[in-house]
């Protein structure tokens, strides 16, 4: 499981996603939060709805939101740019970390 993204400029973002944040990625970033719900409740169509699905968390979760989404596309480590890394990510922020106590309380 990817819980964390280190780019090449050094920069390191988690891939967390949660309320507080989506509330306010929501109201600063109303464009890219658009775009990016679209992505999660559709499903990725191409490759690069995946790369901004990091995106997105990168802005929600990055200290320093430097990057455009060209230069963040730029960023991304080799070892990380291919179709099971970005596929891998995209589940990540679309179904979330597994809540143990969650999965303990649904068990039979």
């Amino acid at each position: 499981m990817i819980t964390e993204i280190a780019l090449i400029n050094g920069e390191a973002f988690e891939l967390l996603v949660d309320f507080q944040k989506l509330i306010a990625f929501k109201s600063t970033m109303k464009e890219q939060y658009q775009k990016f719900n679209t992505i999660v409740l559709n499903g990725p169509k191409d490759i690069f709805d995946m790369v901004y699905l990091a995106y997105c968390c990168y802005l929600m979760n990055s200290e320093t939101k430097n990057l455009s989404y060209d230069g963040f596309i730029n960023a991304i480590p080799e070892d990380m740019q291919n179709l099971a890394s970005l596929n891998t990510i995209a589940n990540q922020v679309i179904h979330g970390r597994k809540n143990k106590k969650v999965e303990t309380l649904l068990q039979p």
